[in-house]
């Protein structure tokens, strides 16, 4: 796998400016293309209905707004980029440009919120991960670029997915010379014969990159994640959004949203293959 297209989502916000930053960054090392989209109209999920919002200029006035922030961004003049207005929803502009584009990595920006705008916002930004099969690194309104040299990866033993889920993290870490932390969070110690077969899978996919195994005890997923990331600096942290084992327990209980709106370092979430 070579990243050679980057698809980044914006209304214009801080955030999702900072996101485009950092693709920027990141399409520099890799001599990507970086394609800036924009959703004419904003649909917020909320108790299973969703709310259309029309915003208030046209698609001419959209990319006025891009001249001005090419203008303000001189950094896009140092990549290779162009610019896309979709009248879609936000979450199936996304969808439908990185499959009609064939966009390698998604990445786009978040802010944190607490309440209300937690439930609208959170599932808003968990539908657009859900709508796209490519790969989407979820940047922190606060978090600045960073060379990951520390990439951690939550781990399931149960069922290990096939090798090729995991290329954007082998293309990541070759690229800036990374180490892989895998992570198992799990409620006792004790691994089964089935679950380390399935782990051995990890010493053949990362047998070329530096890579290191830790556990976590810990009964909620989520707070053994973050345990980890705050005893251990992790630039990068990476989930495989299945629909089983790890995915099954976040997407449950609803603390993929809260890891998507709350992390407080970018995210980058896989999308399971099935078995070759």
């Amino acid at each position: 796998m070579k990243i050679n297209n980057i698809l980044v989502p914006t209304d214009f916000s801080d955030c999702s400016i900072r996101a485009l930053k950092f693709a920027i960054e990141l399409a520099k090392k890799a001599d990507a293309h970086v394609q800036v989209v924009h959703a004419l109209s904003m649909s917020i999920a909320y108790n299973e209905i969703a709310i259309p919002q029309e915003y208030e200029y046209t698609e001419a006035q959209a990319f006025d707004r891009f001249n001005e922030l090419k203008e303000d961004l001189t950094e896009l003049d140092s990549i290779t980029h162009s610019f896309l207005v979709n009248s879609a929803a936000t979450a199936e502009v996304i969808g439908e440009t990185a499959e009609m584009r064939k966009a390698d990595l998604v990445i786009m920006g978040t802010s944190g919120a607490f309440g209300l705008d937690e439930i609208l916002l959170g599932t808003n930004a968990f539908n657009a991960i859900k709508s796209t099969d490519c790969p989407v690194i979820v940047i922190p309104e606060k978090a600045s670029f960073t060379s990951p040299s520390s990439i951690g990866l939550a781990a399931d033993y149960h069922k290990v997915p096939v090798k090729s889920v995991f290329e954007p993290i082998i293309v990541l870490a070759k690229m800036y010379g990374s180490q892989v932390h895998i992570l198992n969070v799990s409620k006792t110690n004790k691994i089964g014969n089935q679950e380390s077969h399935q782990a051995k899978k990890f010493e053949q996919y990362f047998k070329n990159i530096q890579h290191t195994y830790h556990f976590e005890i810990e009964k909620n997923v989520e707070e053994g994640i973050n345990n980890y990331l705050s005893n251990h600096k992790i630039d990068l942290m990476v989930i495989v959004k299945r629909q089983h084992s790890l995915m099954e327990k976040l997407s449950k209980t609803s603390v993929l949203k809260k890891m998507v709106f709350h992390t407080h370092i970018p995210l980058l979430i896989l999308p399971d293959r099935p078995e070759d």
